[in-house]
């Protein structure tokens, strides 16, 4: 704050939390350098749960969570008030050819497809024996909904489990193409066991993917090292 060093200070709250994931109230100082200097609304909200998570009963890091899902809230009331003032939800245009079109006219996203070799059919395609379904039997996006409830009703029972929160987060990350999901359940599955070197790879890459930020990732790596040198 006194030398306003926002680089500076980026890079040491996160090897700050990186060194220590059990310290709320650096990973709330994090997720507000994320919003108030980055603009990063969304890493903001996943740093500010984590630091709820590992901080429960911290007064400083819940009053931080609240200040920023009051000031969140009321960008949200902002960015509606411009869209209404705009075209309607209905309407798109072609930037190109400034030509208005319906949004049924929008071409479709690409399909995302379950990858194989993950080991993630062997969570879930199961007969209903283990409350599993079996994957012959359904087509390829019935199969990753069907996984994708699997881990859901997994984590909910295991939250702290770190196998399920890394295979969850890698069936956001390479099989739904959701790299904002995997990065908040790739982070969970670190806090729960920092020495896992595997995790802390997967999480570099989704930094890279999302942010394009060496700084944070290189030190995920380097960590990433320490933690498996013989990985």
């Amino acid at each position: 704050q006194s030398k306003r060093d926002f680089a500076g200070a980026d890079e040491y709250l996160c090897r700050a939390s990186l060194a220590d994931p059990s310290d709320g109230e650096i990973m709330a100082q994090y997720a507000k350098l994320q919003w108030e200097v980055n603009g990063d609304r969304a890493a903001a909200s996943n740093y500010f749960k984590m630091a709820a998570d590992v901080s429960p009963k911290d007064c400083n890091v819940l009053a931080a969570y609240a200040n920023f899902l009051w000031n969140a809230d009321e960008s949200d009331e902002e960015e509606e008030q411009e869209d209404k003032e705009g075209l309607s939800i209905a309407e798109v245009v072609d930037r190109s050819t400034g030509i208005v079109k319906d949004e049924e006219s929008r071409p479709s996203s690409p399909p995302l497809h379950l990858a194989m070799g993950l080991g993630i059919i062997n969570h879930a395609c199961i007969d209903g024996v283990d409350n599993k379904v079996d994957c012959l039997k359904l087509s390829s996006d019935e199969t990753t909904d069907a996984v994708e409830e699997y881990y859901k009703r997994m984590i909910d029972e295991n939250p702290y489990d770190p196998l399920f929160l890394g295979d969850y987060a890698r069936f956001l990350h390479t099989s739904k193409g959701d790299l904002r999901g995997a990065e908040e359940y790739y982070s969970r599955a670190i806090l729960e066991d920092p020495s896992d070197g595997q995790m802390l790879c997967l999480y570099a890459e989704i930094l890279l993917q999302l942010y394009r930020d060496t700084n944070r990732a290189g030190l995920c790596f380097e960590r990433a090292v320490q933690a498996a040198p013989n990985d």
